[in-house]
């Protein structure tokens, strides 16, 4: 019963740093001491709340929560960078940065509990999509190339998956 409103009172008080730190954003930028994009306001607080979410859900010890705490962080990363235009937007970009949310998302979720290693080949699928897609996009490796070792090396990857299914079951 008290483990019930321990866990109420972190998700009001996470809500109650949201409304702190957009309204501390909005007086800067009323100040003139921040531009004024309510866009990036926006973004930067789903990121705060994301961060303080996912450590709140490695001391509660709450699986669910840290996977969503560290989608809403990442995809809020990478939300600024678009806005912000750091990273090139296009509206075919953001299957790519989906994919390296996910990624980042499910070795989160492994760090969170290192004995499931079944949780590595999902970020390593999602996380390398995203990667090769922004490495071609941005000139870095040809995409033949990328498919070529593709091709030849796809089942490490069933290895590494019956491994984890092995070791999983022996303990």
């Amino acid at each position: 019963m008290e483990e019930k409103s321990i866990k109420r009172n972190y998700t009001v008080s996470l809500i109650g740093v949201v409304l702190i730190v957009m309204g501390a954003a909005l007086i800067l930028s009323r100040l003139h001491i921040v531009p004024y994009r309510w866009d990036i306001i926006f973004w930067g607080s789903i990121g705060v709340y994301g961060l303080l979410a996912t450590a709140l859900a490695f001391v509660t010890r709450r699986r669910g929560a840290a996977f969503l705490g560290s989608v809403l962080f990442f995809f809020s990363i990478a939300a600024i960078l678009h806005r912000m235009h750091l990273v090139e937007s296009a509206p075919w970009d953001w299957f790519a940065t989906l994919s390296l949310v996910l990624g980042f998302s499910f070795l989160i979720l492994f760090f969170y509990d290192p004995r499931r290693i079944g949780t590595l080949i999902p970020a390593i699928l999602f996380g390398a999509y995203g990667v090769f897609y922004y490495l071609w996009w941005y000139d870095m490796i040809e995409w033949f190339d990328v498919m070529h070792y593709v091709r030849i090396y796809w089942p490490v990857l069933l290895v590494l998956w019956g491994l984890s299914i092995l070791l999983h079951r022996r303990k």
